[in-house]
């Protein structure tokens, strides 16, 4: 059983292999490697998912196959969201007349 945390041996998995892996492969594993059975396999498994999605060392790509953000070019991992806008101008008009009194309290009052 290892002392390292489930996401530290995922990063050691992908450091040695050459190629992204599966997410299954990746996990198997993970719970081998543990000496997890499958109950706790099956606990655990949505953690182990939260964590590689939200680590930053982590890339998700096609097919649920991970890879590690340091292999990749810049132009394969980066989402340019410049041209994304929001206009919520017609929604807060919308709702500007609603949020004036909130429970028999005016929000001039404050």
């Amino acid at each position: 059983m290892s002392a390292q945390s489930m996401i530290d041996i995922a990063y050691r998995i992908l450091n040695e292999k050459s190629e992204p892996v599966n997410f299954k492969e990746l996990w198997k594993a993970v719970t081998l490697e543990l000496g997890l059975d499958a109950a706790k396999a099956a606990k655990k498994i949505s953690l182990f998912y939260s964590d590689l999605s939200l680590d930053g060392r982590f890339v998700a790509l096609k097919d649920n196959y991970w890879e590690l953000k340091k292999r990749m070019k810049f132009e394969d991992v980066y989402i340019d969201t410049s041209s994304i806008v929001i206009d919520d101008s017609d929604e807060s008009d919308e709702f500007a007349e609603e949020d004036k009194e909130v429970d028999g309290v005016s929000m001039d009052d404050y």
